[in-house]
């Protein structure tokens, strides 16, 4: 009986020798998973930050003019942006005409979005090239309030 409790207990100190060195083994891997892991967010948080202090790159205008109708469009396939360029006389009467006109987009596109004093701005503009919002007794360069 007590060789067999002797050949237990050595089997069990046996087993828990090995599940200590399992252990360790594994606290190793673990360990060096992380600091993998921990590199690799390190070197793509550095890259974000690498590609954002860079400013995106403009886009090339690369025109193109398009007939439909009476009217001349210019597009620009890097933004897919599109304009009326040229029309009849009858047609730049009409307000969407004009706000539709490359001349006043163009104009628009130059604005400051957050400059305080974007809808003076805007203003301006809407009474230059679309006689809207114009003081009466003053020419087209004075908005109203």
């Amino acid at each position: 009986m007590w060789t067999l409790m002797r050949y237990l207990t050595a089997l069990l100190l046996l087993a828990v020798i090995g599940l200590a060195y399992w252990n360790i083994r594994l606290q190793k891997q673990v360990r060096a998973m992380d600091k993998r892991v921990t590199d690799t967010e390190n070197g793509v948080i550095s890259a974000f930050n690498e590609a954002s202090k860079k400013p995106a790159p403009k886009p090339e205008h690369h025109y193109e003019l398009r007939q439909i109708g009476t009217r001349t469009f210019r597009f620009d396939p890097a933004t897919g942006e599109t304009c009326i360029h040229f029309t009849t006389d009858q047609d730049w009467k009409n307000i969407e005409t004009k706000r539709q006109g490359c001349e006043y987009l163009d104009a628009v596109a130059t604005l400051d979005l957050t400059s305080p004093t974007f809808a003076t701005e805007l203003a301006v503009l809407n009474c230059t090239y679309l006689n809207q919002g114009c003081q009466e007794s003053t020419s087209k360069a004075q908005p109203t309030k």
